[in-house]
């Protein structure tokens, strides 16, 4: 199992990675093109880590009332899935500059905490914070865009 988690640690740093280092087309003003950049990468990422943090919600839910949060398996399994969120979230703290993902990640630490001290159920709530952040961002992006015309 430690092996594993290794290894999906270590995918998921290759993939944030190569997605930070994407250059911008250069056909586009630079002013402009960081800030409708911005509101794309934000949109994209927060839909993705929305997903994300309703998933693991649900799993931890799931796993805490069938198996019981003391057990070590199943502290490992949400921690893993909590982390591979964790990691589309700092990729969008790079590429996304909105102070908020700041947010996110400090309510996904706090979520990390509950689970690993055994209390499954208590890190549902801190997920449900990181949530609200991340809808906040994807509104954000979303006007933003809109107001643009590209969501027309």
């Amino acid at each position: 199992m430690k092996s594993l988690l290794v290894e999906i640690k270590q995918v998921l740093k290759r993939r944030v990675s190569g997605l930070a280092n994407e250059k911008l087309s250069e056909n586009i003003k630079e002013g402009e093109a960081m800030n409708t950049r911005q509101a794309v990468l934000a949109f994209s990422q927060g839909e993705k880590v929305k997903a994300g943090l309703i998933w693991a919600s649900q799993l931890i839910g799931t796993l805490d009332s069938v198996f019981g949060g003391e057990r070590y398996e199943t502290r490992q399994v949400g921690i893993a899935l909590i982390e591979m969120i964790r990691q589309d979230v700092g990729l969008a703290k790079r590429v996304a500059d909105d102070g908020r993902w700041e947010d996110v990640d400090n309510a996904i630490e706090k979520a990390l905490t509950m689970i690993s001290s055994g209390v499954m159920a208590e890190s549902v709530r801190h997920l449900t914070k990181a949530l609200s952040h991340v809808t906040t961002i994807v509104q954000r992006a979303m006007e933003f865009l809109n107001e643009k015309g590209i969501l027309k």
